[in-house]
């Protein structure tokens, strides 16, 4: 036989050894997890998410959860702490190398394809969901996770994953993010505020807070702010003057930006419609304000109708 077929024989072998040994290290993590009603952590997340979070936290409100990912929630609660460490794990995987290079390659040649998330992305979306789920059960992992926002500064990183579990952690990791927007990167800031935003009934205290940074002279702060306020509910006595404060920014975005949360208010915000009547001479914000203006008087004759309706 040639020095060149054994070598091959040799490589071909050595790579089943390693691919055998990954599997079994594999298979013995799997058998350690926690496990609720006969079914092990990892099946719980995989039934968690429902896929439609493409880069898990952002600036956007996620969908609302299916009767199975409540069950699956409700699972994981009853697995409770026990669940953390492996949790926590999941938040810290990165893509192999062979993932990344393959990316790159597929970069190089330009190749159109739909860009998912990738599997550490993945794992990282899931984990966070979990952990947020878990509420102020969660609480032991707030020292990590606040490090994790804190160091974390990009996006391929799990500063993202962090400020969401926080933001469903109840009063200490709000007061996290808080402190996170007052003294943290640009990067730990814009998480902070987008996981605010997916969890406004956590921010209903921070109302005046978040009013303040409207007028921030970094856009993206300003932007954030104004989103959040934009899906704050129930407190229109306290949101609705905030937002058309920002209607007399001098920056017509950020004008703009103030419409658009106005008008995911609907009816809440019938007292704003004076003053948006007045801002549709406001050329450069028209449009949304013409959008807001019809959705708010929409909004309104719908509940009026309903209410009719119920007498």
């Amino acid at each position: 036989m040639s020095s060149g077929k054994t070598k091959l024989i040799f490589r071909i072998a050595a790579l089943v050894v390693l691919s055998v040994a990954l599997i079994i290290l594999w298979l013995r993590s799997k058998s350690n997890e926690p496990s609720y009603h006969g079914r092990s952590l990892s099946q719980w997340l995989d039934q968690l998410d429902d896929g439609t979070a493409q880069w898990g936290v952002q600036w956007s409100t996620l969908p609302k959860k299916t009767a199975e990912q409540l069950e699956a929630a409700e699972a994981i609660r009853a697995i409770g702490t026990n669940a953390i460490p492996s949790l926590l794990k999941g938040l810290y995987v990165t893509d192999s190398f062979f993932y990344d290079k393959k990316e790159e390659l597929l970069d190089y040649l330009k190749s159109t394809r739909e860009h998912l998330m990738s599997p550490a992305q993945l794992t990282r979306w899931k984990s966070a969901l979990a952990l947020e789920a878990l509420g102020p059960l969660a609480e032991p992992s707030a020292p990590e996770l606040e490090k994790i926002l804190i160091t974390e500064n990009s996006m391929t990183g799990s500063g993202k994953e962090a400020a969401y579990v926080l933001g469903g952690m109840g009063p200490k990791g709000i007061s996290i993010l808080t402190n996170a927007v007052q003294a943290g990167t640009d990067w730990a800031v814009t998480c902070a505020l987008w996981s605010l935003g997916q969890h406004p009934t956590r921010a209903t205290n921070l109302i005046s807070f978040l009013a303040a940074l409207t007028a921030h002279t970094n856009l993206n702060y300003a932007y954030s702010s104004i989103w959040v306020l934009g899906e704050i509910h129930g407190h229109p006595r306290k949101v609705v003057p905030a937002l058309l404060a920002s209607l007399h920014d001098p920056r017509s975005n950020v004008r703009a930006f103030a419409a658009m949360a106005l008008r995911r208010h609907g009816a809440e915000a019938k007292e704003a419609l004076p003053e948006l009547n007045e801002f549709l001479s406001d050329t450069a914000i028209a449009g949304e304000v013409e959008l807001a203006i019809g959705d708010i008087e929409l909004s309104i004759r719908m509940a009026e109708k309903t209410k009719a309706s119920l007498k």
